[in-house]
Formats: C-alpha cells, structure tokens, sequence
C-alpha cells in the first residue's frame, strides 16, 4: 500500500530503504520490497536499473513469491532495454 502513495519526486528518498529491505529476513517484506521497486520502475524508469543486481539476486531467493515478484519487475527491465541483461 506505501508504494500507492509514493510519486516520482518521492522515489529517490525512499529507494535506499526500500533496497535494504530485499536482505529482511522475513520473505513477505522482501516481496513487498520488490513490489515496491517494481511499481518505482513503473513512475519512473531511471530509478530502478543501478538496482538491477540486487533484482536478479531476488530472482534467486530462497521464497518462491519473492522470485515471482522479481521476475515480474526483471521482466519489464530487460523488455524496455535488452541489450543491457
């Protein structure tokens, strides 16, 4: 639900936190954190590709909702710019 009330200008003061959240030890908030990436993505595109590594970790965790959720999101990275995955 935060990730409804974020807007573009907001992005680049919660995108830290938000990154820091895909190592939590709870699967549902490392999803939630993708989640939010993913809809960060969609408001503004430069906002999430510097994360693309920590994405593609995400496709390999342990939770398969969380590998779900990034693969949505990794997805629609490699879609609008193939030549960099």
């Amino acid at each position: 639900a935060a990730a409804k009330l974020i807007t573009p200008d907001m992005i680049p003061a919660v995108i830290n936190d938000v990154s820091t959240l895909l190592t939590h030890n709870a699967e549902i908030v490392r999803k939630k954190a993708v989640a939010a990436l993913h809809r960060f993505y969609r408001l503004d595109r430069d906002s999430v590709p510097q994360l693309s590594a920590q994405v593609r970790r995400a496709l390999c965790d342990k939770d398969p909702s969380v590998m779900g959720a990034s693969l949505c999101l990794l997805y629609e990275l490699c879609r609008d710019d193939p030549a960099s995955y």
